[in-house]
């Protein structure tokens, strides 16, 4: 107790018992299965030393298969994962559309966009905008047989599957793409920075959404995308120097969620 009370998950109240907080409140109701997610993923914090001499996680000699494959053959955590993905959509959507304004677009595409928890926070705020959310086909077809998260703004969504790593979506005025490219290196982001790219015009815009990696969560979290995926927080300053390789510019970025967060606008350069 005492040292997730130095973390401020639990403190000590004037009677000398133990008493939640508001983020262990946050934590065990509104993103219980976000915290359950990396639960398997910290027991390789201990192949650290060897994943930064060598550039390559250990996930796969651990568990048998590359996380995102492993998740997959695992129906129980893959469910905890995708709630996982829901939850944080919701929050993290809530937050931003408090703060940037999504009315400006007609045709939102979110690439990587899970059961399209962040796509209905984006349409909620932007009564005349519609939305394609992009995943992997099971991803797709879980949303379709249950819709109940995005009821709302069913109607303005369009599921389509497919690989972000051949090819995504055409015809956004806004693509997003949020917490998917910090998973991995920058050779393969680089790709789908650049398939993204490739569906852009002059007057469109690329949001990207990721953690910063220089805060307390950020720091943490780096180091669990290094050690499970070979990701990495880029931060602004890291997109700096990747963008331009995909023909992209940051227009501006925001901060957001606690100053947790990045709005990263980015527009193609012609």
């Amino acid at each position: 107790m005492r040292a997730l009370a130095n973390i401020n998950v639990f403190k000590l109240d004037h009677n000398q018992k133990w008493t939640t907080t508001p983020l262990a409140t946050v934590i065990f109701t509104k993103l219980k299965n976000y915290a359950s997610s990396w639960l398997d993923s910290y027991s390789l914090l201990s192949t650290l030393t060897d994943v930064v001499k060598t550039g390559r996680n250990h996930f796969e000699e651990h568990y048998g298969l590359p996380c995102y494959e492993w998740y997959k053959s695992k129906p129980k955590q893959l469910q905890t994962f995708n709630n996982a993905m829901s939850e944080i959509g919701n929050v993290i959507g809530s937050k931003l559309t408090e703060i940037y304004d999504f009315s400006q677009f007609k045709y939102i595409v979110d690439v990587g966009g899970g059961r399209g928890v962040f796509m209905s926070e984006m349409l909620k705020s932007a009564p005349n905008v519609t939305g394609i959310v992009f995943d992997q086909p099971h991803v797709v077809q879980a949303a379709q047989d249950n819709n109940e998260e995005i009821k709302e703004v069913r109607d303005r969504i369009t599921f389509i599957g497919g690989n972000f790593m051949d090819n995504v979506p055409s015809g956004g005025d806004c693509y997003t793409i949020r917490n998917v490219l910090n998973d991995y290196s920058d050779n393969i982001a680089l790709q789908i920075l650049k398939n993204i790219a490739n569906e852009m015009n002059g007057k469109s815009k690329l949001l990207i959404i990721e953690s910063k990696p220089n805060t307390r969560f950020g720091s943490l979290f780096d180091l669990l995308l290094l050690s499970n995926l070979n990701g990495d927080l880029r931060g602004e300053d890291g997109f700096q120097k990747l963008l331009p390789k995909a023909g992209l510019q940051i227009n501006k970025c925001i901060k957001s969620v606690g100053d947790n967060m990045d709005i990263i606008e980015v527009f193609k350069v012609e």
